[in-house]
């Protein structure tokens, strides 16, 4: 297998699998999506108020599982040299197109703060850098 070919862990939290959260994500969002076609535009203020009900218990249980999703992906989460060099290609290629040298120090700045998180060696801190960094360079 090619180095830069990525594998995804079969990793589970509490017996869960990703594609079983994934799969049930879907399903739930999609029976809230149907209820609203179920009922009719007749209907009554109160029968419509109940299926507004179950329509936000289901989306709040399916959030509910995307944050266990989120836990397992983290947990099974690495960080490669190649991410890392993707990173900073891409500060390298932003760097070379700014001129003014306060922009480009307050940039330098941030990746700074991004590879501080990274020496801790803690996943979950350094994927929220990473995300932060990301944000970072679209600005």
């Amino acid at each position: 297998m090619p180095a830069t070919e990525a594998v995804e862990p079969e990793v589970a939290v509490d017996g869960l699998t990703d594609e079983a959260l994934a799969q049930s994500i879907g399903w739930l969002r999609q029976q809230a999506d149907a209820l609203g076609k179920d009922f009719a535009a007749g209907a009554d203020v109160e029968a419509k108020q109940e299926v507004r009900r179950r329509q936000e218990d289901l989306r709040d249980q399916a959030d509910e599982l995307v944050e266990k999703r989120v836990k397992l992906l983290t947990a099974s989460a690495s960080i490669t040299g190649g991410m890392i060099k993707g990173a900073t290609d891409a500060v390298d290629d932003i760097l070379s197109r700014i001129n003014n040298v306060k922009s480009k120090l307050a940039l330098l700045g941030k990746v700074l703060d991004f590879f501080a998180v990274l020496a801790t060696g803690k996943v979950q801190p350094i994927l929220e850098a990473a995300v932060q960094l990301k944000d970072d360079l679209r600005t």
